[in-house]
């Protein structure tokens, strides 16, 4: 299922696509730029770098009040973070209000354990978990493709599948895996989508998505996020 319509002109390459992304626990993380320091095997962070340092995606090992994870694009901009306190969660997008997700529930996609509000599986399609995040309609899949998802094919399928206009592509990682995150404006609505597809290996495609206001969609980040908590102890 997965395009630039036909007026749109192509994407810009996408920075650090090919980077490699090294997973290692640290001493100390810096929430606003995404960098970390002292690496440590007993360290209190677990991060996912590339070769230049910038923290991609991490979460604390051992959970206490504060920011407990976060995700960031290659420039260290912060695309999500989640937040303890008096032991309720809530994901933070892009400085909006908080979204409480304590209460969210476990569901395995692929290789991701993702936590969503009462996730349901597709029944006919159990690699596909469905959820509604207030009227924001979020979906993980895994999906064979033997496709680069951060190739501009991937984006032109997408965008035509869609009925959409592609507005934002940048590099993104999902707990590693290496991909791309899109933002689509849906043609005639006043709907956005956002898209987060990450390489799984084997020619399978682990995707994120939410549709809904413009806004509303970076809940697709905050799912995201809230994948790195149940990765590598």
């Amino acid at each position: 299922m997965l395009g630039l319509m036909p007026d749109v002109a192509v994407a810009a390459p996408l920075p650090s696509a090919d980077a490699a992304v090294t997973l290692a626990r640290y001493g100390r993380v810096d929430v606003t730029t995404g960098r970390v320091r002292q690496k440590s095997r007993d360290g209190s962070y677990l991060a996912w770098t590339l070769p230049d340092g910038q923290v991609v995606q991490w979460r604390a090992v051992r959970e206490a009040d504060g920011v407990v994870g976060g995700v960031y694009d290659a420039f260290g901009g912060e695309r999500a973070r989640v937040t303890l306190e008096a032991g309720r969660r809530a994901a933070v997008i892009d400085g909006q209000a908080p979204i409480d997700v304590t209460g969210w529930s476990e569901a395995r996609v692929a290789s991701l354990v993702v936590r969503l509000p009462d996730p349901v599986v597709d029944a006919a399609s159990p690699g596909v978990v469905r959820a509604s995040v207030g009227s924001t309609q979020v979906t993980v899949a895994a999906v064979s493709s033997a496709g680069d998802p951060r190739s501009d094919a991937y984006a032109d399928e997408l965008v035509r599948a869609l009925a959409g206009v592609l507005v934002d592509r940048s590099t993104a990682w999902i707990v590693g895996l290496p991909g791309v995150r899109l933002r689509v404006a849906l043609v005639g609505t006043e709907q956005w989508a956002e898209v987060w597809a990450a390489s799984a290996g084997d020619g399978a495609l682990v995707v994120v998505s939410a549709t809904g206001a413009a806004g509303a969609t970076g809940v697709a980040a905050a799912v995201v996020a809230l994948a790195s908590l149940a990765e590598g102890a």
